[in-house]
């Protein structure tokens, strides 16, 4: 079986995630350039909403005009039919279309598109098959599968044909096919607007998204903002959905760039969220698991995967372990995230912060050079262009920056393929820098709560090195924290009890700056105590 799909977008309604499952243990071949977007600086951010940072698209849409926070209530979606609309009248009705969330703002945008289309002239003749009222004209979507008819569930069409026994559409493909009368009673839906599952896998050249904040999870908000070749806007509900209509009884009001700001904040964190459920491949308990036996084949890695060992999956962080446990597995990943091609990403990123800029240069040239007056036409045919040095100029830069941003992208594209797939390298890279710190902490946790145990039986080494405990409380509490430096030490290095206080002066650089920590530590507490201060550690079996 071969399967294709992006585990970056809407996963089953039902448990789901499998596909990223079947990847990570099996290894997949990637597809990594994106090409609906014509726009190279939306490709940028629509791969970075993808991988999880959606601070770096909702900037660049701000930026662009592409996102906008709206008071709630009908007006937002007036405002959202509208523009569809106005896509629908430059590309065409099939290429402009409206997402939603909910099904019931799925619902009441349809009906405004409908009557606007009614109002201007473009619907037909219309029948009502059972629920369903369906015009000439009309934008539908069928929604089961059936083989007789040769429809999936998920095709798009326009109705061409309506009778009492059924109607006939034309597919985006291009095709016709009858529906009869009960198939399109049960089964078929007006599709003005679609939901993010409905609209997956779809290209048009406009796309219109209404959503609350608390809509726009991960898997959700890239599958609806990235359906458009062209213009794909945002449109924010300032506040949850169910106040729709409410401006009948108050007006609404202008929001502050604050409360704006505030609104984009909390996209951005839901932007964070999954939207599958747990993974279905992990809630197999009979043959089949990735685990099973009998579905043990090797594994062919992607290239970037062979770099990060990935062979070995990525420890997270246990609940308990020894210490030496928790050792090992901090060696391991460390060796693994050095082995990460990260000075190679840190040039990617070069290239796609030299993309935005040149970008942006490019568009302030080309507005520049449009605000220039055209020439004047003088007497017989001559032209005077009073600007012709300006023009000339801007022309010359417009021409250097668009090569430049050429050269730009072709280099980063050629960096991209070397890496392989530069989003699973920051999320591997990501991944164990998350797993590394919490290790860390587990680690430094549990051999401070050994040392405590350590100090607190008082054992011979520690009133070697630092004499007898005093009796009087402060100086009693400074000797209990000198001796929980040397345990650590001890316990950090596995010194042995027969070795004396600290062992051997180390030659690794790391543990003898430790090694040094620690015996200032036990020559200020003796200088602080007026005790005679030992001598360093020797090594007793010399």
């Amino acid at each position: 079986m071969i399967a294709v799909g992006d585990p970056g977008q809407l996963a089953s309604v039902q448990a789901g995630g499998w596909l990223r499952t079947v990847g990570e243990q099996l290894g997949a071949v990637r597809l990594t350039e994106v090409m609906r977007q014509r726009d190279p600086a939306e490709r940028l951010a629509l791969a970075a909403l993808h991988d999880g940072a959606p601070v770096r698209w909702i900037q660049w849409a701000t930026q662009a005009g592409r996102v906008e926070v709206v008071h709630d209530g009908r007006g937002v979606l007036e405002q959202a039919v509208g523009e569809w609309a106005a896509g629908a009248a430059r590309h065409g009705v099939d290429q402009s279309v409206l997402i939603a969330r909910d099904n019931e703002t799925r619902r009441v945008l349809n009906t405004l598109a409908r009557e606007h289309r009614r109002d201007t002239g473009e619907l037909g003749d219309e029948i009502s098959y059972g629920p369903v009222t369906v015009a000439v004209g009309d934008r539908v979507i069928c929604r089961n599968n059936e083989r007789d008819l040769d429809i999936d569930n998920g095709t798009r069409g326009t109705v061409r044909h309506i009778r009492d026994r059924g109607i006939v559409i034309e597919t985006d493909a291009h095709l016709i096919r009858e529906l009869p009368a009960g198939y399109v009673a049960e089964h078929v839906e007006h599709a003005y607007a679609l939901t993010g599952h409905g609209m997956q896998g779809a290209t048009v050249e406009q796309a219109t998204v209404v959503a609350s904040p608390h809509d726009l999870s991960r898997g959700w908000s890239y599958t609806a903002l990235s359906r458009a070749r062209g213009d794909t806007r945002l449109l924010v509900r300032s506040s949850e959905a169910g106040s729709v209509g409410r401006e009948e009884y108050a007006p609404a009001t202008r929001l502050s760039m604050w409360q704006r700001g505030e609104v984009l904040t909390r996209v951005g964190r839901q932007m964070l969220v999954r939207d599958d459920e747990d993974l279905a491949i992990d809630q197999l308990t009979v043959a089949g698991r990735f685990d099973d036996p009998q579905l043990t084949h090797p594994a062919v890695e992607p290239l970037q995967d062979h770099q990060a060992n990935r062979a070995e999956p990525l420890i997270v962080a246990p609940v308990s372990g020894t210490l030496g446990e928790l050792s090992h597995q901090l060696e391991r990943l460390r060796a693994q995230l050095a082995a990460l091609p990260t000075v190679e990403l840190g040039k990617l990123d070069a290239l796609d912060a030299r993309t935005r800029e040149l970008i942006e240069r490019r568009d302030a040239l080309r507005r520049d050079l449009d605000r220039l007056p055209g020439p004047r036409e003088r007497r017989f045919g001559r032209n005077e262009d009073p600007h012709l040095v300006d023009r000339t100029r801007l022309s010359s830069a417009l021409a250097g920056a668009e090569d430049q941003l050429e050269r730009t992208l072709t280099q980063r594209a050629a960096l991209a393929r070397e890496l392989g797939d530069p989003a699973a390298i920051r999320e591997d890279r990501d991944g164990l820098t998350n797993a590394i710190d919490t290790l860390a902490r587990q680690h430094a946790d549990l051999r401070n709560e050994l040392a405590d145990r350590e100090v607190a039986r008082r054992p011979q080494w520690a009133r070697d090195a630092l004499g007898e405990r005093p009796d009087r409380s402060r100086d009693a509490e400074r000797w209990n924290q000198t001796a929980r430096i040397l345990a650590r030490y001890r316990i950090e290095y596995e010194i042995a009890e027969r070795r004396g206080r600290l062992g051997d002066l180390p030659v690794n650089a790391d543990q003898r700056h430790d090694y040094e920590r620690a015996e200032r530590a036990r020559e200020q507490l003796a200088q602080e105590l007026g005790r005679e201060t030992p001598g360093h550690d020797l090594d007793v079996s010399r």
